[in-house]
């Protein structure tokens, strides 16, 4: 299937590639591109010819998180566009899955790196949840990686980190020089792809068994903050899109 906002590959040793395509806005997280991640995620586990999946962004930039225009033009409506849909498209995506961060992955953007059961981070990678200034923070896809304690100051502080520290935290699998990041995803997805599909799958059934009923939790928290939008939240908007 042609995708305006994704690359997805055909497998080779039973590796896809799915590339975020929006380089233009900073691979920022608009409704359509995010339907077409649940869409992909879809097909790619249904895929009797895909073992491992490498989630990559552009060469500089990985994520910059949801789309803030299109956030502000809907009254912060946009954000919670099938959100429970996309968040179990992603984070219960039954096959191995490496994320490679070659840039800022903030906000959306380094919950969508989270979903991945490895990341590999060039030196070049930023993370942080900014959004905090204006809104909430899904707290979902970082619990999966830190203690309770680190977990409260990276959301509710939402100071950014580079990779090294992102390694320290425990978020972070390898970390490499800029422009290595993809190839070094590659190569983990290739040993990942080699081991018993079926041993795989039950590891990730057992990581992911009480993720759905945290998925709905968030949803509810984020439905109840964003609905509808404060001054905290246009001036913030404003700024970043100023």
């Amino acid at each position: 299937m042609a995708y305006e906002f994704l690359e997805v590959t055909d497998p080779v040793n039973q590796v896809a590639r799915l590339v975020l395509r929006r380089e233009d806005k900073k691979n920022a997280l608009c409704m359509a591109m995010r339907d077409e991640l649940e869409q992909a995620l879809a097909e790619l586990a249904g895929s009797n010819d895909v073992n491992a999946v490498v989630l990559a962004g552009s060469p500089g930039i990985f994520c910059a998180g949801y789309d803030l225009k299109e956030g502000m033009e809907s009254g912060g409506k946009a954000f919670l566009h099938r959100f429970q849909e996309f968040f179990e498209a992603c984070y219960l995506f039954p096959k191995p899955l490496v994320a490679a961060v070659d840039g800022p992955a903030l906000a959306g953007g380094f919950d969508l790196a989270l979903m991945a059961d490895f990341i590999i981070a060039s030196k070049a990678a930023v993370f942080g949840h900014p959004e905090i200034e204006f809104g909430p923070v899904a707290i979902l896809p970082l619990a999966r990686f830190v203690p309770p304690s680190r977990l409260r100051e990276l959301c509710m502080l939402g100071e950014q980190f580079d990779a090294e520290t992102a390694k320290a935290y425990g978020i972070v699998y390898d970390v490499v020089e800029p422009g290595q990041a993809e190839t070094t995803a590659v190569a983990l997805a290739d040993l990942l792809a080699a081991k018993p599909p079926t041993s795989l799958a039950a590891v990730k059934r057992a990581l992911n068994r009480s993720v759905k009923e945290s998925i709905i939790a968030d949803g509810v928290a984020l439905n109840s903050a964003l609905t509808g939008t404060d001054a905290a939240y246009e001036e913030y908007v404003g700024k970043k899109l100023g």
